[in-house]
């Protein structure tokens, strides 16, 4: 037991740092106050809603969670856009691919797939999953917008599959047991 907890604590010690390491080249300007604030305001959001998620929609339907997730989230920000830089979208191909793209990818595809997790997976194992994303987008960008990919990008992203396959190492053995035990 404490082994598994050690794995899992390990993995994500050294994800976290590696998702950092990831994209710490391309980040320029300076750090706030206000902004570190919000990026823990969003953390405890994540945390927050992936409790509840798991505790207590763990029966709920995909679909109906993200679409009612989406409808919250885009009642929440209408007055904010309303008040700071309005509506005004240009309909041409390099403004509208992105929108797409935000509304298939991250906002619909990725969100099913980590209820999907959710429903699979104890909380902090589902989560571990998301020490890759500044990583695979590090990687991404390199055929989409022709950047290098430099020395501490590799290693970031080797250190964060190194943290995530360590929580998912653990999980292994518990699988393989149960599996066992249901063909006896």
């Amino acid at each position: 037991m404490s082994t598994s907890v050690h794995a899992s604590g390990s993995g994500r010690r050294s994800a976290s740092p590696a998702s950092s390491s990831a994209v710490a080249d391309d980040l320029h300007g300076s750090t706030t106050v206000r902004g570190l604030l919000f990026a823990l305001l969003g953390l405890s959001g994540l945390v927050g809603g992936t409790l509840v998620q798991r505790r207590s929609g763990a029966n709920v339907d995909p679909r109906a969670a993200n679409t009612i997730q989406l409808l919250v989230g885009a009642a929440l920000m209408a007055p904010i856009a309303a008040l700071t830089q309005g509506f005004h979208v240009p309909i041409t191909e390099p403004a509208i691919g992105p929108i797409v793209w935000l509304v298939i990818g991250p906002s619909t595809t990725a969100v099913l797939l980590f209820f999907w997790l959710l429903q699979r997976e104890k909380g902090g194992e589902a989560t571990s999953f998301l020490y890759l994303v500044p990583s695979v987008t590090a990687i991404a960008a390199v055929p989409i917008l022709g950047q290098s990919l430099h020395p501490g990008v590799v290693a970031g992203l080797a250190l964060a599959l190194v943290g995530t396959t360590m929580v998912g190492a653990r999980r292994a053995p518990v699988r393989w047991a149960r599996a066992r035990l249901a063909e006896d």
